[in-house]
């Protein structure tokens, strides 16, 4: 059964705007489009992976837009298939993906993409398999 959403006196019962459970004091939200905790989390985590996307394909683009090998041309769809490959392993401070997950200032991000080649996931592997590094 439905929770019935009450107004009673100078009390106000506010319910979260996305899923309509009761808000309380242990649950942050306060006023007009209150959302619960669980909803505010969800909507950053989506707001963090789209701001991780869009720098990976600025950098991509950056990098050439396609695999240094074989020429396959990265695109917003198959850009998950792409990986930055440190030409010289001693001068890698951080790992791309781990400085996109660590949210890292774009700039300090680009700095460490410049010591990259963009390779497809196929390429890198052999190179990987052929070379060690």
């Amino acid at each position: 059964m439905e929770e019935k959403r009450t107004h009673s006196g100078n009390q106000c019962n506010l319910f979260c705007t996305k899923c309509g459970v009761l808000l309380t004091s242990a649950i942050k939200g306060v006023g007009r489009g209150a959302t619960c905790k669980a909803c505010e989390n969800s909507r950053k985590r989506k707001e963090r992976k789209y701001r991780q996307l869009n720098i990976q394909l600025k950098l991509i683009e950056r990098l050439g837009g396609k695999c240094t090998t074989c020429n396959k041309e990265a695109t917003k769809e198959n850009m998950v298939c792409f990986d930055f490959h440190h030409i010289h392993k001693e001068d890698k401070e951080s790992a791309i993906s781990n400085m996109l997950a660590e949210s890292k200032p774009y700039k300090i991000i680009e700095k460490e993409a410049d010591k990259c080649i963009l390779l497809c996931a196929c390429c890198h592997r052999l190179h990987h398999h052929i070379n060690g590094y």
